[in-house]
Parts: C-alpha cells; structure tokens; sequence
C-alpha cells in the first residue's frame, strides 16, 4: 500500500461551454436504505434487528449494514425509538450503543456521539452489573429505561446511521467551496452526490483540494470537465491526502461537475476544496505530491514555456521508509540568475539542501536523497522564461 494512499487517474479533454439548460437540479431530501426507519428531526436511520447477539456480534452486525448501535441524545429520540423497539421487542432488553471500555471508565456511544442524555432505571447504572447497556422499553409507571448488564447477554438490538444526505450541488459565482457532506464529521454511506460550479463565460473554473480523507477504493469523487457527469473525465480520487497536500484541477471551460459515490460501509472525514474562476490563459503548479515507486515530474507547461512568478513545491515520498529518492533530469533549461529549482533532503523546504539548480545542464543529471522523502521547490521570477525541466523519480535502496 502506497505511504500516501491517494490513488489518481486523470484524462484532460475539451469541455464546451454551461447555459442554464445544463444547470443541476439537486434532490436534497434525505433517505434511508431498505428495511430503516428514518426519524427526521434526527437526520437518522434506525433498524430494528430481529435476531438476538451479544453486545460486541451486534455492534459489528451494525458495522456491517453501514451503521453502529443506536446513540439516543435527546428525550424526543428516546421517546421516537422507544415506540419502534417496544412494537419490536415488548418483553426482553434491547441493546444500545451505550458501554464502557471497563469498571473505571464512564460510558460512551459506539458512534461516537457524547454521552450527554441518560435514561437509567431507579439504581443504575449499578456496579454489579456489566459493561453494556440494555433498553427495557416496558411503558408505564416510569419502568421504561437503560439497565448495564454483561456483554455476554443474548439481545435483540438497534442499529442507527446517518440518513444519506447530499448537499446543495449547485453554485455559481466567482469563487467558493464545496465538501463532502458533514464535512469535517463522516460523510455517510450509499450516497451519490452531484455537484455542479458554473462561472461566467470565457472564464474556466480552478478547484483546489485542501484535505481528501475516504475510503480507499470504495469511496471516490469523479471529476468532469464540463456541466455535467457525461462531460469528459478530468480525474477522480479516493484514498487518504498526505498532511499538508494540495491539489489544483482547472476545466478548458467555464463549468466543471463533481460526482461523490460511497458504498454501504465504512466512512471517512471526505473532502473539501475551494474553487475559483479564473482566465483562460491562468495556469498553475502541477500536483505536487506524489508516492509510490516512481514517477514524472515537470515544470508547469512542460513543455511549452514555464510562467512568470512561480514557487512550486513538489514532495515525492517513497513507498518503503528504508528506500531513497533518486530524480534523474532528461532536460533542463530555465534562466539562469533567477528561476531555480531547490532540492531538500527531506519532507520540508527546511529540511538540509541537496542542489539548487538554474540555467541549463546535461540529460542524465541526477541526485539522491539520504531518506525516503524528497522536496523541491520551483521558483520563477518576473521575467524571462523557458521550458523548464523534465525528470523521473524512482525508489532505491
């Protein structure tokens, strides 16, 4: 598995231009998947498991349909749950999210959520009893509420996820942003969200990420150059963006869609990106962070002429912590006071200088760090440029 699991594929076509008639209508309504109840001031989905499993088999039964044991953290979720569970299971316990890690500890929710709300029977929780949480739902004469008991009980039990939920996938303007849902708080399972940016015409649209965190493989955001999910493929992601990473993406029009597709379990912290609009002739670094075994680099444009006024940075991070980075030049040609491009042994701009390199120099150039990370910087000054560099990087012992 690469060090930072951020998988990328890219193909860059011609887009045309967005007009209203391409504009994304966005269905907001939150649902839940077959066989859950959805409590709506709650935005959640609830299942009532018929079988019976002890505390840590249902926890992990929940796991497996995209949720976890129910958390309760209001008198109005109690009160809609303990109508669902009593219709499902009127005379014995009913396992809920609640436990504790062991005696000393205070109890929590599986999902996370605070434990902030309590329904406990008259004497409990008691310190004879177990580390997890029954519901008796009997009504009547307050004898409804939570009892600990050992893990060990055979229970019916509730599970509780997030209802799938898509943002508003419609902006234009100038500039703004766009996120997973929930963002920074998981995103939820089986969700196929559609967003759609628009700028103003003979202007394209520049989307930079800032954080990608999903589950690798299952979970991915696809990327189209154009108003719509049958415009071109411009890339798509999934996987885990390394600290400190960004990526710049730009359309050829005045429109890109975005489409976010998660499956049935497992969720992450997802994504967030900043967009703006930009000229047609605007350009910007290339993506930065790579991994893996090797790997191209490029000045930006390569290799037509680099810009004026840029600082790039560029982190190539190997696969194995007990390899180096060797980058090898096959051309290199920038002005020679001014444009360089730095190497540093190591993650950081701070970290020990390799070479500066500036003007030109043979094919077959090459240098090596001591560890498994190297950082580059490309800086260009106000005037004058040329093509700039072109290299590959591999792992070596």
């Amino acid at each position: 598995m690469l060090i930072a699991a951020l998988y990328i594929c890219a193909l860059v076509f011609g887009a045309s231009e967005a007009t209203n008639a391409d504009l994304i209508v966005e269905d907001t309504q939150p649902n839940c998947p077959t066989g859950w109840q959805y409590g709506s001031p709650f935005k959640s989905c609830y299942f009532m498991a018929s079988q019976s499993l002890n505390w840590p088999d249902a926890q992990v039964a929940c796991e497996n349909i995209g949720g976890n044991l129910a958390s309760i953290s209001s008198s109005q979720e109690y009160a809609f749950l303990i109508r669902l569970a009593y219709a499902a299971n009127p005379l014995y316990m009913t396992w809920i999210g609640l436990h504790a890690i062991n005696n000393m500890s205070p109890f929590q929710w599986a999902d996370g959520t605070p434990a902030n709300y309590s329904k406990w029977l008259q004497g409990q929780p008691s310190d004879f009893g177990g580390l997890c949480v029954g519901w008796r739902t009997t009504y009547g004469d307050n004898s409804d509420g939570w009892r600990n008991i050992a893990c060990e009980s055979q229970q019916q039990f509730i599970c509780k996820q997030s209802a799938e939920y898509c943002p508003n996938g419609a902006q234009s303007g100038s500039s703004g942003s766009v996120s997973s849902s929930n963002y920074p708080k998981n995103y939820e399972n089986n969700l196929n969200c559609i967003y759609q940016i628009v700028v103003q015409a003979g202007l394209r649209v520049n989307l930079t990420f800032d954080d990608f965190d999903t589950e690798t493989t299952y979970d991915r955001l696809y990327i189209f150059d154009g108003p719509n999910i049958q415009s071109p493929s411009l890339k798509n992601l999934t996987g885990h963006s390394p600290k400190g990473w960004n990526d710049s993406i730009q359309s050829s029009g005045n429109s890109m869609a975005l489409f976010f597709h998660t499956d049935s379990t497992n969720t992450f912290r997802g994504w967030h990106a900043n967009w703006a609009a930009i000229s047609l002739n605007e350009s910007f670094c290339p993506n930065g962070q790579q991994s893996g075994y090797t790997g191209p680099l490029t000045s930006p444009n390569y290799p037509n002429n680099y810009d004026n006024r840029l600082d790039c940075l560029y982190r190539i991070t190997s696969t194995s912590k007990l390899a180096r980075i060797r980058i090898t030049f096959d051309y290199f040609y920038t002005e020679s006071c001014c444009d360089k491009l730095t190497l540093y042994d190591g993650p950081t701009i701070h970290s020990p200088q390799i070479k500066t390199l500036s003007g030109t120099m043979p094919g077959g150039t090459n240098y090596t760090s001591t560890g498994y990370v190297m950082t580059l910087l490309f800086h260009t000054d106000y005037s004058v440029n040329y093509k700039g560099f072109s290299a590959s990087w591999i792992s070596v012992a």
